[in-house]
């Protein structure tokens, strides 16, 4: 009877603990039938119920554990423990029939979890593209005259004015107009289909990524054109003794001599007919050819006329007799009578010039009257170089000596060239050769 009531107890007990207790899918204990499997199968590990030689069905002697699993420590305890599975150290995260029954807080490798997981929270933060806009530096203002061509250069490299840190730039004239068309070609603002009769002040407004920017283009109006006539410089009578041959020079570049701002030189010239003839050569020096009935012991005075774009002016080309007037050269200008008769003109090395070279020229003449005021000077003019003493007085039938001096150009080209002398108006021409 004994027996039988503490069966009884045992079997109370397991099932008020926990409602169900579950193992390899069966959720009783159930009566060992004779010969039968049991319920339960303990293979392999010593059993903590024991029917032998023991007055309980049931013997927890000597256990902790009212069951013990194959090869663990107690992994059910029912002593002073209201769950029938727990997992010590913590709350369960499943739930048996409403129990919280299975404590997995400090058990993570039962499911193989990873010690730190990788929860959203944990990875790198990437901010948001942001699409920041195009920048235009300053633009000034420009113009450009009225009347210009197509394709001239309004605003050169404007497309450099603009940088986008995110994109590619793309530009395009955002203003229209009305007297001419505006666009791009290669980083330059170029204009097309200028109204030739238009001058104004225009706002231009040029756009990169649909970011805008302006300036303001001006088209300037063209002064009215006025027709300048040409002048005429002095021109400096001439003298020549009557032996001059023919290609002699008389007037060394004599377009130089005149000035017109508005329209290219034409040079046109004329003589008195019956002695010789005048020509051009490619530098408009002025020569003399087919000189002919001169008579000995005669001077002629022939009065040249030229013009240019029109424009009239007139020098004489005097023609002496070497025998009677040596060196000396009667005056166009002052009074009557006057006259100067000059000794010698020195030249050193006059054959032989150097280009780069400084030239010393002495001058030795005399009057048969007081002067005053007397200048004397020397010009190359195809060089445009001269030199120049005075003023100064001159005594009556006194020898007087001056010293000029031409610096001759490192660039001269080898060859003749004429200096022309003036002495109180009077001229005379000495050829020197220049060589490298």
């Amino acid at each position: 009877m004994k027996k039988l009531i503490s069966i009884i107890l045992i079997f109370t007990l397991l099932v008020s603990s926990a409602n169900a207790f579950f193992f390899f899918g069966y959720n009783s204990l159930e009566g060992f039938k004779n010969g039968g499997e049991s319920a339960v199968d303990f293979t392999g590990s010593e059993s903590n119920i024991d029917f032998t030689g023991s007055e309980n069905a049931i013997d927890f002697s000597g256990s902790e554990s009212a069951i013990d699993f194959i090869g663990g420590e107690s992994d059910i305890d029912f002593t002073g423990n209201e769950r029938p599975v727990d997992f010590t150290g913590g709350e369960s995260e499943v739930d048996f029939n409403g129990n919280a029954g299975l404590d997995s807080a400090n058990n993570r490798d039962l499911f193989n979890l990873p010690e730190t997981p990788n929860f959203p929270g944990d990875l790198p933060i990437i901010p948001p593209k942001r699409n920041l806009p195009a920048e235009w530096n300053s633009l000034s203002d420009v113009s450009i005259p009225q009347g210009s061509p197509d394709n001239t250069v309004v605003y050169s490299n404007l497309k450099s004015f603009c940088s986008d840190p995110d994109d590619e730039e793309v530009f395009r004239v955002a203003s229209k107009h009305e007297n001419f068309d505006l666009f791009f070609s290669g980083n330059d603002l170029v204009i097309r289909n200028l109204n030739k009769d238009y001058f104004g002040k225009d706002k231009v407004v040029v756009s990169c990524n649909n970011v805008k920017a302006s300036f303001f283009l001006t088209i300037s109006k063209l002064p009215v054109k006025t027709n300048i006539p040409a002048r005429w410089l002095p021109l400096d009578d001439v003298v020549f003794d009557s032996g001059i041959s023919d290609g002699t020079v008389i007037y060394h570049n004599l377009a130089s001599r005149c000035v017109d701002p508005d329209s290219p030189k034409v040079i046109n010239v004329s003589w008195p007919e019956g002695f010789f003839s005048l020509y051009f050569d490619d530098w408009y020096n002025l020569l003399i050819r087919n000189v002919h009935g001169l008579l000995s012991g005669h001077d002629y005075s022939f009065r040249i006329d030229v013009s240019c774009n029109g424009v009239p002016a007139s020098f004489h080309l005097k023609i002496l007799d070497v025998s009677r007037n040596k060196d000396s050269f009667d005056s166009s200008v002052g009074s009557l009578g006057e006259r100067v008769f000059v000794s010698s003109i020195f030249i050193p090395n006059q054959d032989n010039i150097r280009a780069g070279s400084s030239v010393p020229i002495a001058v030795v003449f005399k009057s048969d009257e007081d002067l005053e005021n007397v200048k004397l000077s020397a010009i190359i003019a195809e060089l445009g170089v001269r030199s120049a003493v005075g003023p100064f007085d001159v005594e009556k039938d006194k020898k007087v000596s001056k010293t000029l001096s031409l610096d001759i150009p490192e660039w001269t080209a080898p060859g003749s060239y004429y200096i022309r002398f003036s002495l109180d108006g009077r001229v005379i021409y000495r050829e020197i050769k220049i060589i490298e």
